[in-house]
């Protein structure tokens, strides 16, 4: 029994040697005591060990950051001065600023809603023979030319219903006229350069060859165009 015992113990020591062997240092992995699971850590190669850097090349990152920091107010001015050279991509006229642009000066009753701002009136008058007038034009001209490739958005107030088209470079688009409200905003997306913004606001209410004389008053009381669709952003003006 104590000679089968002595085998049994050579036999673990055996094994026990074999494993450690098997998974020593020397292999690249480091052996770990723990009953939990650990990834092995690589053993450093020579190779790592001999990569350092020279004093010259340490020398050289101080010069190299304060290149960096040296160049951060100069570009930061740059785009600074760009954008300043740019022209408003969102720009909103109402009430009595749009009395600048022609018209007669309309008060409206801005105390009781902002539907009821101020604006400019314009007048279709016809004599009752012959063709009806043609339509009236109101134009804002812009400080400064709108970029190209850049899709605007645009909406009119109005007071009164009527029938109405909007010209921004080369595109022209009929406007939906509510009572009292922002037009529905429309998408332009000019390929010529734009330098103004024309409103043209033609008859729909006169009658032809009715021999009476007749009227058609509009009033223009804001506008508003700008490079992204948020009519939210004109509500309540």
């Amino acid at each position: 029994m104590e000679h089968n015992g002595d085998q049994s113990e050579a036999a673990k020591k055996e094994v026990t040697r074999r494993v450690t062997r098997i998974f020593s240092p020397r292999q690249g992995v480091e052996i770990r005591s723990s009953a939990r699971h650990s990834w092995p850590k690589p053993i450093q190669t020579q190779r790592a060990k001999n990569l350092r850097l020279s004093p010259a090349a340490l020398n050289l990152f101080p010069r190299i950051i304060a290149l960096i920091l040296a160049s951060v107010p100069v570009l930061t001015a740059s785009v600074v001065a760009q954008q300043a050279q740019k022209p408003a991509l969102t720009r909103i006229w109402a009430g009595e600023e749009m009395w600048q642009f022609g018209g007669k000066q309309h008060k409206g009753d801005p105390a009781k809603s902002w539907r009821l701002i101020p604006g400019s009136k314009l007048t279709l008058t016809y004599s009752g023979t012959g063709p009806l007038p043609k339509p009236v034009e109101f134009v804002i001209p812009l400080e400064k030319p709108l970029p190209l490739g850049t899709v605007y958005y645009l909406s009119v107030k109005n007071w009164y219903v009527g029938k109405m088209e909007a010209t921004l470079g080369d595109i022209t688009q009929a406007l939906e006229t509510p009572r009292y409200d922002w037009t529905p905003v429309a998408r332009f997306e000019p390929n010529a350069p734009v330098d103004k913004i024309t409103l043209r606001y033609f008859p729909s209410t006169l009658v032809a060859d009715t021999g009476k004389a007749q009227e058609q008053p509009y009033v223009v009381q804001g506008r508003v165009y700008q490079h992204r669709a948020d009519p939210g952003s004109i509500r309540g003006r």
